[in-house]
């Protein structure tokens, strides 16, 4: 259920920081949820220790029960309430990539709220680069906080899209523009031997391979303890196809002549070299660097899902790194698969 005032959004300066601090301290202290940013994309936070507050982020994204939450910390100490394990792997990788964008799999802790670990025995835990939030989890202890947007749509990068979806259903939200990376975090499982990366990030397999040696990638199915995996995500509310090899720019141009004139068309590419205007087709190069095309990619999404009937997806440009990653959330936000025309 909706509030009856629209939801208040800060927005973030040097000179309100240690307000707005305040006030979404106070918000969440009190069992509220707020909107906060990371370095991925925003989060919906509340209280670990607050049942009813954790529920009601379930209630504005509409997410599924069984869907776990990832736990944000500002500090590594405050593992000891959440685990009573942290294996070597798990150690190497946090001297490594904390803050950042990696969440790590563990077994929770007794008394950990069954809603933040989705019914399971795990928990997923992370420490988000950004000095905002580091310091709210300071005031406020450990915070649960899944993507600002429904399930099942793209996740929020920009207030614009998130205030759209949340007005109303969220006590606070605070802006500091458009994030740093745009893809969620990378999500590991060191539990078992070799590690397995459920959910592909901005930290890349090789990375972590640097540190830990060889992990592998999940198979169907075995990404269910990680959010992010079980459910369809990141999906725009219009018709979406993925083509991931076009064998020859005469194929293209064959694309180009079967599509519908009836219908608005958005055509999302990565540095492809493509000329000439098409009537009812609006084109968006999202560049052929990984960093600028996982940084924009779902605020393009949503930007085109209001003005077209249809989106295509072209192919990447590279198969490795952070083009993985990115291949991920178009293949599992997408209706259809192409794999080469």
């Amino acid at each position: 259920m909706k509030n009856k005032l629209p939801t208040k959004i800060i927005t973030l300066t040097e000179e309100n920081f240690k307000e707005a601090l305040k006030i979404a301290s106070e918000i969440i202290s009190n069992g509220g949820i707020a909107v906060i940013p990371t370095e991925t994309v925003y989060g919906i936070a509340a209280s670990i220790y607050n049942s009813d507050a954790i529920q009601k982020i379930f209630e504005a994204k509409n997410r599924p029960m069984d869907n776990p939450l990832i736990v944000h910390i500002s500090d590594p100490k405050q593992l000891n309430d959440l685990t009573d394990e942290i294996n070597e792997t798990s150690r190497k990788l946090i001297q490594q990539f904390w803050p950042g964008p990696l969440t790590l799999i563990f077994k929770a802790k007794e008394g950990v709220d069954k809603k933040v670990t989705g019914g399971l025995n795990t928990i997923a835990v992370r420490m988000p680069d950004n000095a905002f939030t580091l310091k709210l989890i300071e005031m406020t202890g450990p915070l649960a906080a899944p993507s600002a947007n429904i399930s099942g749509k793209p996740s929020g990068t920009e207030i614009s899209d998130i205030f759209e979806e949340l007005n109303g259903k969220v006590d606070v939200i605070v802006d500091e523009g458009i994030v740093r990376c745009g893809l969620e975090s990378t999500v590991i499982n060191t539990l078992i031997n070799p590690p397995v990366i459920l959910r592909k990030g901005t930290i890349s397999k090789e990375m972590i391979e640097k540190v830990v040696g060889v992990v592998t990638f999940s198979s169907p199915g075995e990404g269910t303890i990680s959010p992010g995996t079980k459910y369809k995500h990141y999906a725009p509310g219009v018709k979406t196809t993925y083509i991931k090899k076009i064998s020859s720019p005469d194929h293209f141009n064959l694309l180009m002549g079967t599509i519908s004139k009836d219908k608005k068309i958005g055509i999302i590419h990565f540095g492809l070299d493509i000329e000439g205007s098409y009537k009812n087709i609006k084109i968006e190069n999202l560049s052929g660097n990984p960093e600028y095309a996982s940084k924009f990619f779902y605020r393009t999404l949503r930007k085109m899902e209001k003005s077209v009937d249809e989106i295509i997806i072209l192919p990447l440009p590279e198969h490795h790194g952070l083009w993985i990653s990115l291949e991920d959330r178009i293949e599992r936000g997408s209706d259809k698969i192409i794999d080469v025309i």
